[in-house]
């Protein structure tokens, strides 16, 4: 269940509606938090205490039995209504829950519910619902997620619920392929990943992707490496749905920096080292880097570059260049937070030759500056050297 069902359950005072039967049927409930006389339901066998829902003599119309409800619980997806009463919930946005394997009595949300002040839930609830004014029933919704730094367990718990409520996944290249396996069986995966120099699928047709897949009715999760606000186009891509009235939601992720920074032993600040921060992307624009060296060159920063792993070089010219000490400490981090974690360190003078000396794969995070050097003392995390398992098309995942 995603946080803004757990909102809808609590205040709307809406019957559950569902479909299907089982003996486990009460525990189903209590997970839910309601009481066995709230419940609705179309099957024809209840264990006692539960009350079916619906006219007397008469089988009601599902689309509207789904539109009355607050909740669709699906026990049995083979019973005749169950395809129509999905179909409705979709197009009528109203939250479903498909619980694994009843009849093994282990029914119940992969996640359970989450507790606390129900701002928490009401605040991306009214986002969405803000986002989504104009639209036209029966229109989806979008979800920003951030995938993290690498390990797949390093997702949000928020990002988690979004997988496993997804119609459509659309992902990038740095997602472990451990996520997609959260995603139901039914999930539409789509493959969009972009290499150095290799776009196969320009912005322009994602954002008309997320577009379409909305329309449908369906919801979507957008998921990127990291965060998808930290070189990410998560801003780009939420202007199109909000031209468009599309309703989203952007979850956050650790970035690159912090969690591969973390996993290295170097902490971005410091009181004895480093009282700021500096995120930079070192990728090429045109061939060119376009950066503002000299104020990049500050006492007590520490500067990581994104995507710096082909222009090393001309990083560290173009500091030093501007006044940095050639014996400044410097790190590149690469597969960070993964099995296949390396670190490279030296100086801003060295680093370069020291890279080109070993056979180095993106992605990789470039850290400049004096906390490198408390990497000696707390170095916790070695990968093993294998290769990191990303999300790509070779597997058969795209749609």
């Amino acid at each position: 269940m995603n946080d803004c069902m757990t909102l809808r359950l609590r205040d709307n005072g809406r019957p559950t509606l569902v479909i299907g039967s089982h003996p486990d049927a009460k525990r189903l409930l209590a997970i839910l938090g309601r009481d066995a006389t709230d419940f609705a339901g179309m099957g024809a066998k209840w264990p006692p205490g539960v009350r079916p829902w619906a006219p007397a003599g008469a089988e009601p119309d599902i689309t509207e039995a789904v539109a009355q409800s607050a909740l669709l619980v699906i026990l049995d997806p083979a019973e005749s209504c169950a395809d129509d009463a999905l179909a409705a919930a979709q197009a009528g946005r109203v939250p479903c829950w498909i619980p694994t394997a009843p009849e093994r009595g282990t029914a119940e949300p992969a996640l359970p519910p989450l507790t606390g002040p129900a701002t928490d839930w009401l605040a991306e609830s009214e986002g969405a619902v803000r986002a989504a004014q104009g639209t036209q029933p029966g229109v989806g919704d979008v979800s920003l997620v951030g995938a993290g730094p690498g390990a797949p367990d390093l997702l949000t718990l928020r990002g988690l619920r979004a997988l496993q409520t997804a119609d459509v996944v659309i992902f990038d290249r740095l997602v472990a392929d451990a996520l997609l396996e959260q995603v139901p069986p039914r999930c539409e995966r789509i493959y969009v990943g972009k290499r150095r120099r290799d776009h196969p699928v320009p912005q322009e047709e994602i954002n008309t992707l997320l577009l379409r897949h909305a329309r449908a009715g369906k919801r979507v999760v957008r998921l990127k490496g990291g965060d998808p606000f930290i070189f990410g186009r998560g801003g780009e891509e939420i202007e199109h749905l909000m031209e468009a009235g599309i309703p989203f939601r952007v979850i956050p992720g650790i970035t690159a920096a912090s969690g591969c920074a973390a996993y290295a032993g170097i902490p971005l600040t410091h009181r004895d080292y480093a009282q700021s921060c500096a995120f930079v992307t070192g990728h090429r624009k045109d061939g060119e880097l376009d950066l503002d060296f000299r104020g990049l060159v500050r006492e007590g920063q520490t500067l990581v570059f994104y995507m710096g792993l082909h222009s090393l070089r001309d990083v560290c010219a173009g500091l030093m260049g501007e006044g940095m000490a050639p014996e400044m400490p410097a790190a590149l981090v690469q597969q960070g937070t993964t099995r296949a974690q390396t670190i490279i360190e030296g100086t801003v003078s060295d680093l370069a030759d020291a890279v080109e000396s070993r056979e180095v794969r993106a992605p990789t995070l470039l850290i400049i500056g004096e906390v490198v050097r408390l990497r000696r003392r707390l170095d916790w995390f070695h990968g093993s050297g294998e290769t990191m398992a990303w999300a790509s098309p070779d597997r058969e995942l795209t749609s």
